[in-house]
């Protein structure tokens, strides 16, 4: 199926080198209703007494948030520039979270056929983007996703969508925390493609974001102001990350054990530095993780999803 005139490929392979887009990407699709509330009405009559009680029921979960009620055909992993794999493309910096997690289902009797889909995209923003426009009109998930739903999203898959970081780094750096207004459209957000993908029979499962280094952060951010400052990267990650907890959506992950190794709320120095070793390569900012950082969150998602899907084999 194609969308908007661009097979997803053929989108994706755009995005990566940077080409001019010709025309503005555009997506027409005609959304599912979202299941309404149903009210039940009871009324009990006694000899001396008419009582009529009546309560709102929600509607029944689209998807089970801890199990699956079918077995998995594919895995499609969803993300930003973290998860990006750019060993296609000439010059492009490989990348082994999505190959580490493919890697756990394979070693596992049972799940070895079910396939592993790397559909990140540089710069993907739940609601907020960077760099408007860089990614061919696809700069956030309500952009990007009604192209995965048209062209490669099907029922039996289940989609992991790793939340990015890029909502809360693109605050006012005088703002310390995300506001609840901002915490409340992002979980909204990322509620509303739950169920959009549910309504076509592929689950979703969350994954919260990776943490930064806050060091090298600051030192590459400070390059560019007058003022050095710290901006509590990780602070407003943490917060964040308590938002979605303290959600309805299925965390698969809601953290990477030993990231912070000595309790100080920043990422381990170690999983950040030499991220890009390329001649001209994308300098140390303590977001991207280094090989040892995509091997901690490839380990950590892939034996989640496993003790998942294993389940429902």
């Amino acid at each position: 199926m194609r969308s908007g005139g661009r097979t997803l490929a053929a989108t994706v392979a755009a995005v990566c080198c940077l080409a001019a887009c010709a025309s503005e990407h555009s997506v027409v699709q005609t959304w599912p209703a979202e299941a309404a509330p149903t009210t039940t009405t009871t009324t009990t009559t006694t000899t001396t007494t008419t009582t009529t009680t009546t309560t709102t029921t929600p509607p029944e979960p689209i998807v089970e948030t801890d199990e699956l009620s079918q077995p998995i055909e594919r895995v499609i992993v969803v993300g930003d520039s973290l998860l990006f794999d750019g060993r296609d493309l000439s010059g492009g910096r490989p990348n082994e979270i999505v190959p580490t997690i493919a890697r756990h289902l394979a070693a596992t009797p049972g799940l070895g056929a079910v396939e592993v889909r790397n559909a990140a995209l540089p710069g993907l923003a739940v609601k907020h983007a960077i760099n408007p426009n860089v990614n061919q009109y696809l700069d956030t998930l309500a952009d990007y996703l009604p192209v995965l739903l048209a062209e490669l999203v099907r029922p039996g898959d289940l989609v992991v969508l790793a939340v990015s970081t890029i909502d809360v780094i693109v605050m006012m750096d005088d703002e310390p925390l995300p506001s609840q207004e901002l915490l409340t459209e992002i979980v909204d957000e990322l509620r509303r493609w739950r169920d959009l993908f549910a309504a076509v029979g592929a689950p979703v499962a969350f994954v919260a974001p990776f943490g930064v280094n806050d060091e090298l952060y600051d030192e590459v951010k400070n390059t560019f102001v007058d003022e050095p400052k710290r901006y509590g990267l990780s602070a407003r990650l943490r917060a964040l990350g308590d938002a979605l907890r303290d959600s309805d959506l299925f965390l698969l992950v809601d953290g990477f054990p030993g990231l912070d190794a000595d309790g100080d709320g920043s990422g381990e120095l170690s999983f950040f530095v030499d991220y890009d070793t390329r001649v001209e390569g994308w300098p140390d900012d303590g977001i991207h993780p280094n090989r040892s950082g995509e091997t901690l969150y490839g380990d950590t998602v892939g034996r989640a999803l496993v003790a998942l899907l294993i389940d429902a084999v």
